[in-house]
């Protein structure tokens, strides 16, 4: 999808760029008599935003429908996220007894 949101912005920069005029209701108008032009620069910053943020384990992030997530692994690429709610919480000394802590190999 978010590739679908870069084809639908490089479109509509391209329709400016070359001069394309927008008809509503039999006037003509331009470009920036609309949101049109803000609309994409505010999405591009967030992406350049979003594109040089860093995440660590223990972050919490919220989505746009306010839920939150905790950030468990990030690298280069990608960012792990796990719910945030209904979280466990043992006291150290406690949390064998429950539960047993399994080998996982971790991939490159």
């Amino acid at each position: 999808m978010n590739n679908d949101y870069e084809k639908l912005i490089h479109y509509l920069e391209g329709m400016v760029r070359d001069g394309v005029q927008l008809v509503h209701g039999g006037h003509l108008f331009g470009w920036d008599d609309t949101n049109i032009p803000d609309l994409i620069e505010s999405i591009k910053q967030k992406k350049e935003t979003a594109n040089q943020a860093q995440y660590q384990a223990g972050d919490i992030l919220r989505d746009q429908s306010g839920q939150t997530f905790a950030v468990i692994w990030s690298d280069e690429q990608q960012v792990h996220l796990t719910p945030n709610k209904n979280v466990l919480v043992y006291p150290k000394d406690t949390v064998g007894i429950n539960y047993e802590k399994l080998v996982v190999e971790k991939t490159p």
